[in-house]
């Protein structure tokens, strides 16, 4: 032990130490005498160093944990002695916070075992102790005593199991019944005799008052003696009046009878009100606010449920006093929500919820004052403030952001309350900000932005429809925004919020086409995808894309000048070159945008060919430029080349998005440019670079093929074979493989039977390697759970029948099939398995097939057939070589 204790004092970080101490510790802990040497160090040395007397402890506190229950009376005297020893000690040494903090809990856990059976007078030694010493060392010990009590009984935010529940309510009914009267009468004493010297010490005995309220007689509290003090460090003790907060807001969350807490919270405040305690409008501690805002919230909420409770008993006299008392402190949450620090708004966010909650539940038109009051300070709360920092946000910022979802939470609640009343408010703010948004601040600019978009989101407006008051005030709205020139602010938030909020209301533009002009310069121009900032570059991609989609019917006017205008941010971003404005993630987007325009933009056939063809142009250019340099340099110079390449794809796969089942990119006459694309882009199937690099590039192959699979008609078949050669027999990872699947059963399911022959055909090519290499890739398709998707059974199952199964046996009957060829019989025993998992993927079906259906179309002899299927189900190794002997009968 005096080593463990050496190497603790040292103070040293080395790592083979500390695993030392840790088994040490472990060790100490099932030793039956490792508490017990614990506490002879802790008695005996007066020197010891914190981490050392931490260490003891915790050994300690385990013990008390896990086999104090079963100690014996002289283990029980021991630790006892323990416990008084340290009480001596307390009020002799100074020690660490945290040494009495860890000491707090040893003594908690051994009240939640020996109290009230084998040590009934635990708080009568406790409290006479600390009244008889009374020095301010041991005070703050029993205090923390009482908070560690309070955790390990008490708390409810912590959980318990049954026998520790059944445990605590029995020694909180003792509790009750002998101590609860002086423990209360020391807190207050001490509250009153360090109030002037030692203010921490008043304020944590407050702490432990409140700790115990909430399951002790509220009169201990709620009396005339109490409640003067509490008042007096209210207004008289800056150091202790947050402590008496906490104080009264468990006084207030206390379980009681609706019409008592009503009461009881009733004459609490008038108490608060008649000593200005409620007025706050000058005071400056933010700390103190948001203690003070939690209690106003505890306040509210409690007494929005006791009107719930009363209003459902049917006592209306009783339920319409509760009501009145929420409005009377309405003010009051309104001043706390609208104040300057969100911190303290935060505090009264509950109340605000709730209270619109209740509105709901009553007639709201009653209470349409006090409803738009709420809106008027949500609104003003959504703005920034001064210290938002928008080039580096973090934890303060993401708060804001937090606190503005809380805040539009409300303001959609009220919104759906009342949407007349929450447009005129809105109107309100709106209109005089946008019209003279030079002079206005940034904060308001944006804000007022942003609370358009807010409104298209909580309030239904029909545009194009019978013109009302909701529809005429949007419109009259949107066209400020629109005709102001605001986009041009010079914070980048004010454009980003622009964008979102033109984007939001593409129904407005599409029964005002007049105003899509500006629009539409904005998203091009240096507002938008030529934004200085990336952040609004970027968001201007995707909402460019969103929009270009939803006016369809109207971008034809735009069609030149969008392509001219995103022709820099179409560039394929290469290795070593200088950087593009977008994102590949971005790029994409505007590829969508600029191949929705061309399609939807009512041109000829061959005007839509000839722009469609200049669209993908730089990905065409930029693959052939990059294969040639996909087997130099390093790992990492190749990684980037392969990933441009896939990138180059990934644009011109996103640039046949335009096309749909309603417009086909046959009619539209662009199939022409997309196979001169994949003449491209399937040349990289035969890249030699193995590994990462060829994973990828045959990602960006496939992904293509997916969109012409979707986009083409049989243009695309004579792709099919060269395209699924390359990609099976190089299908070197698992990851490549599932990925190949999707594209099979893609092909299957939209061709049907047109494309079988195409697929046969790799299974049937000269190329023994690459026929086993398919022969195992569909087995593990075949066999594997989940490799096909749901929707894609039904056709695969008659490709399996139809194609596959004869091609197991089409290859092999071949004359130059060499069955002794070494090469030759790994292939058959791909195929005999391939045929192993179709077999246990249907079961008797394909046994009936191959017997009324496949063998006799070749008038195939009835014993050999039997044969056949006989070892069709045996062992995978012995069907493997009779599949071969089946083939030397046939010959």
């Amino acid at each position: 032990m005096n080593q463990i204790l050496d190497l603790l004092s040292s103070g040293s970080h080395d790592p083979a130490l500390h695993q030392k101490l840790l088994k040490c510790f472990e060790e100490l802990k099932v030793n039956e005498n490792g508490w017990k040497t614990c506490v002879a160090q802790l008695m005996c040395s007066n020197d010891m160093k914190d981490e050392a007397r931490f260490f003891c402890l915790q050994i300690l506190e385990h013990y008390t944990k896990t086999r104090y229950v079963d100690a014996s009376q002289e283990e029980q005297l021991l630790l006892r002695s323990f416990l008084e020893f340290w009480l001596q000690q307390t009020s002799r040494h100074s020690f660490s916070s945290f040494i009495q903090n860890k000491v707090a809990q040893v003594f908690a856990l051994t009240l939640s075992v020996d109290y009230p059976r084998r040590w009934p007078g635990f708080f009568a030694d406790l409290i006479g102790f600390v009244t008889n010493c009374g020095q301010p060392a041991v005070v703050d010990l029993f205090l923390r005593i009482m908070m560690a009590v309070d955790s390990e009984v008490v708390a409810r935010d912590i959980v318990h199991t049954q026998v520790e529940n059944e445990r605590n309510t029995m020694i909180k009914d003792r509790m009750r019944e002998q101590c609860i009267a002086p423990l209360v009468e020391l807190w207050l004493k001490i509250a009153v005799e360090f109030e002037s010297k030692r203010p921490d010490l008043s304020s944590r005995a407050l702490l432990v008052l409140g700790a115990f309220v909430s399951w002790i007689d509220v009169h201990y509290v709620a009396n005339e003696r109490s409640m003067n003090l509490l008042l007096k460090y209210l207004v008289g003790y800056p150091e202790v009046r947050e402590s008496v907060c906490d104080c009264l807001l468990e006084l207030v969350e206390k379980g009681m009878e609706p019409l008592a807490k009503t009461q009881l919270i009733d004459s609490t405040w008038r108490m608060l009100v008649s000593a200005g305690v409620m007025d706050f409008a000058k005071e400056n501690d933010c700390d103190y606010l948001i203690k003070l805002g939690k209690f106003v919230n505890g306040v509210g909420t409690n007494l929005i449920v006791c009107w719930q409770k009363l209003h459902k008993t049917g006592d209306t006299m009783s339920s319409t006093a509760a009501r009145e008392s929420v409005e009377q402190k309405l003010s009051t949450m309104l001043l706390l929500l609208g104040h300057e620090d969100d911190d303290v708004s935060s505090s009264v966010i509950p109340f605000a919820h709730a209270y619109v909650g209740l509105l709901k539940q009553t007639s709201p038109g009653d209470y349409a004052d006090q409803a738009a009051l709420l809106l008027r300070v949500v609104i003003r709360k959504f703005e920034y403030d001064d210290s938002y920092n928008f080039d580096t946000e973090g934890e303060d910022e993401a708060h804001f952001q937090e606190f503005r979802k809380e805040l539009k939470v409300i303001f959609d609640n009220i919104a759906q309350l009342n949407a007349d009343l929450t447009m005129l408010t809105s109107h309100a703010y709106l209109v005089p900000i946008l019209s003279d948004w030079r002079r206005a601040p940034f904060a308001s600019v944006e804000n007022s932005l942003r609370l358009l978009y807010c409104l298209g989101e909580a309030v239904p407006v029909n545009f194009g429809g019978p013109e009302n008051q909701t529809v005429s005030m949007f419109e009259q709205m949107i066209t400020l925004m629109v005709r102001s020139g605001v986009v041009s602010h010079s914070h980048f938030a004010v454009s980003l919020q622009f964008l979102e909020a033109t984007a939001r209301f593409d129904k407005f533009f599409t029964a005002h086409p007049d105003l899509l002009p500006p629009v539409m310069e904005a998203f091009l121009g240096a507002h938008g995808l030529h934004h200085p900032r990336g952040e609004v570059r970027s968001r201007a991609a995707y909402l460019l894309a969103r929009m270009v989609r939803m006016m369809r019917n109207h971008v034809h006017k735009f069609v030149e000048a969008l392509l001219i205008a995103v022709a820099d941010v179409l560039m394929v971003r290469v290795p070593g070159s200088p950087p593009v404005w977008l994102s590949a993630d971005d790029q994409l987007f505007v590829y969508e945008a600029a191949s929705m325009a061309i399609v939807a933009g009512g041109l000829p056939p061959e005007r839509m060919c000839h722009l469609m063809r200049a669209l993908l142009v730089p990905s065409m250019q930029a693959v052939q430029a990059l294969l040639p340099r996909l087997s130099q340099g390093d790992p990492a110079h190749k990684m980037a080349v392969a990933e441009a390449i896939r990138d180059a794809m990934a644009f011109a796969a996103r640039a046949s998005k335009g096309f749909s089942s309603q417009t086909k990119m046959a009619s539209c006459g662009c199939v022409e440019p997309f196979l001169e694309a994949l003449d491209v882009f399937l040349p990289a199937l035969q890249c030699n670079e193995k590994g990462d690099p060829r994973s990828i590039v045959h990602a960006g192959v496939r992904q293509f093929l997916h969109r012409m699979v979707v986009c083409l008609d049989e243009e695309i078949f004579p792709c099919i074979p060269v395209a699924i050669r390359h990609l099976v027999t190089n299908c070197t990872e698992p990851r490549d493989l599932y990925e190949f699947v999707p594209l099979i059963s893609q092909m299957v399911s939209k061709f049907k039977g047109k494309v079988a022959g195409y697929l046969k055909g790799t299974l049937d090519c000269s190329d023994t390697n690459s026929q086993k290499t398919c022969f195992g890739v569909l087995r593990k398709v075949i066999s594997t759970p989940g490799m096909v998707p749901k929707q894609y059974e039904e056709d695969m199952n008659q490709f399996l029948f139809k194609h596959l199964i004869p091609a197991a046996f089409s290859a092999p009957s071949k004359p130059e099939f060499d069955l002794n060829d070494a090469q030759n019989i790994l292939t058959l025993g791909e195929a005999a398995l391939c045929l192993k998992a179709v077999h246990a993927r249907c079961g008797p079906s394909m046994l009936d097939f191959l017997r009324n259906s496949y063998f006799p179309s070749f008038n195939m002899p009835p014993a050999l057939v039997n044969e056949f299927l006989n070892d069709l189900v045996t062992d995978a190794k012995v069907f493997k070589s009779r599949f071969k002997e089946f083939f030397k009968k046939l010959r």
